[in-house]
């Protein structure tokens, strides 16, 4: 009996904690979050002048709009000016923040976090804000992944100041005033798969910004540049992307590695190996089917080269291979008439 006492006391308690843990707390309007935990919206929020809609202000918060949208109409009244009062759809200066599933839109900076650790932003469309669609400072380890971020009137897609051990991926960024992603005095970050076009400039790195990495993405069709790297910008390596029908594809003033070491593929274009990025004006044949021009490509700005540039493979061998094909089975079939 005792036993059996025991047992639903523990089965009790570990369904209260249970519940507890997996609670998750509404919210209906603008708010101060003080206590960790989940939280989610139950339909959209509509706000006036306010410096901080969604204000985090504990550690280990998730906060999940579940589709609805942050919207600050009073900006979107007077969208070619800016205001005195700076707006902010969500801000942190917390760890391990979490923001997901938001549409926001009209606010000075969507979201807005300084010196975080471990923050998550993705799966948000985050659009028509003024200054800058996500903007980390004086933060690490910071993901922001699976975003739709376009139509920033003043400034950027997503700006990192002074952010470090960053990771941007898998993110469409188009459409803003400024740069698609400007990374400022940060380090050792990882800018990778995403889809950058119609921007001022795709990427843009500045000052002493050194050791990160850009990879696998697509930069094309942006007004200046497609990546620029300043002068003080060292140690970087910018291998397997596509930039592509930018004024100008590629300019480095500091000193970086264009290309990785000659690897097994395929690569961002279909070729069989990995090693530097397509340019769109690289005018040089591939002559030997490995998928690299043979001729190695000088990065505008300094003495920075793209020894592996990817080409496309030429279609020729393939086409002439095919007709040596149909004439073998005309050979065939006259003989066989031949010997009929």
């Amino acid at each position: 009996m005792k036993k059996t006492i025991f047992i639903l006391t523990i089965l009790i308690i570990s369904s209260m904690l249970l519940q507890t843990a997996s609670a998750a707390t509404a919210i209906t309007g603008c708010t101060t979050i003080t206590t960790p935990g989940e939280y989610y919206m139950t339909g959209d929020i509509i706000t006036g002048p306010i410096r901080k809609c969604i204000d985090i202000q504990a550690d280990n918060v998730t906060f999940d709009c579940k589709g609805y949208m942050l919207y600050d109409p009073a900006n979107y009244s007077i969208q070619g000016k800016l205001t005195t009062v700076i707006s902010a759809a969500v801000y942190s200066e917390m760890e391990n923040s979490t923001v997901k599933n938001c549409e926001i839109k009209m606010w000075d900076y969507a979201i807005e976090f300084h010196n975080t650790n471990n923050a998550a932003i993705h799966n948000n469309e985050i659009y028509h804000n003024k200054m800058t669609g996500v903007l980390f400072t004086g933060s690490t380890n910071t993901k922001i992944y699976d975003n739709e971020i376009y139509y920033h009137l003043f400034g950027y897609g997503i700006k990192f100041w002074q952010t470090n051990q960053g990771h941007i991926y898998n993110n469409e960024i188009h459409h803003n005033t400024l740069d698609g992603i400007f990374v400022g005095e940060s380090n050792n970050n990882d800018i990778e798969y995403n889809t950058i076009y119609n921007n001022m400039q795709g990427i843009k790195f500045q000052s002493s910004s050194d050791n990160n990495e850009v990879n696998d993405n697509k930069v094309s069709y942006n007004a200046f540049k497609g990546v620029y790297l300043t002068s003080n910008c060292n140690s970087n390596l910018i291998f397997n992307n596509i930039f592509a029908n930018n004024t100008c594809n590629a300019i480095d003033t500091g000193s970086n590695s264009w290309n990785t070491t000659n690897s097994t593929g395929p690569n961002i274009i279909g070729g069989p190996y990995i090693g530097g990025n397509y340019f769109s004006d690289y005018p040089y044949p591939d002559t030997d089917g490995d998928g690299f021009g043979e001729i190695p490509h000088n990065i505008s700005g300094g003495d920075n080269i793209d020894f592996l540039p990817l080409t496309i493979i030429p279609e020729f061998p393939v086409m002439f291979l095919s007709v040596g094909l149909m004439f073998l089975s005309l050979f065939a079939r006259r003989k066989d008439y031949l010997n009929g």
